[in-house]
């Protein structure tokens, strides 16, 4: 409950009290006139005031002024200490939510520092295989061109052998038609 509605409810209880306690004073309250030099009573309790309307309404004047100010005054700290709790209120719900989203932050920065190093890791894993790759291929160029070489000496060896047979076959081809 704010203070305004406090006020304002304390404010009527006083109004009922105020009102309650007029009553008993104006049940022994009288007016009285002089006649004839006479003291006569003209009215009692509330009726007083159809002859002390004047002082009534000054009396209402004055104190309705008093209690327009002051409740001017205590209505207007009570708003302040309203604004005020709401105020302190909002904060701590600011104070809050900014905790939750530093949070949220240390989390989310946590997760992108996980998800880097990972990344790092797989790129280096990938480099790794790909220094690897470039290894074998050098080394399966390396085969190619020694197997390469190989192929030629050997075609090399085969074409010397070849000649040599082709030779050894021409010379006993001559020795073979030679008479004999």
């Amino acid at each position: 409950m704010n203070w305004r509605t406090t006020l304002m409810l304390t404010l009527l209880a006083a109004l009922g009290a105020g009102a309650w306690w007029l009553n008993g004073f104006m049940e022994n309250q009288g007016w009285v006139v002089v006649e004839n030099q006479k003291w006569v009573i003209a009215g009692t309790g509330w009726e007083t005031l159809k002859y002390a309307w004047p002082v009534a309404v000054i009396g209402v004047l004055i104190g309705g002024g008093i209690f327009y100010v002051i409740l001017g005054y205590l209505y207007l700290t009570a708003t302040e200490a309203d604004h005020e709790n709401e105020i302190a209120r909002i904060n701590a719900q600011k104070a809050l939510s900014d905790d939750k989203a530093e949070k949220a932050q240390i989390r989310a920065d946590n997760s992108i520092k996980s998800d880097r190093e990972a990344l790092r890791a797989q790129e280096r894993q990938l480099m790794e295989r790909e220094e690897r790759f470039k290894r074998l291929e050098a080394e399966a160029v390396k085969r190619v061109q020694v197997a390469e070489e190989r192929v030629k000496e050997a075609e090399k060896t085969a074409a010397k052998a070849n000649t040599k047979k082709q030779r050894a076959e021409g010379a006993m081809a001559r020795l073979r038609s030679k008479p004999r």
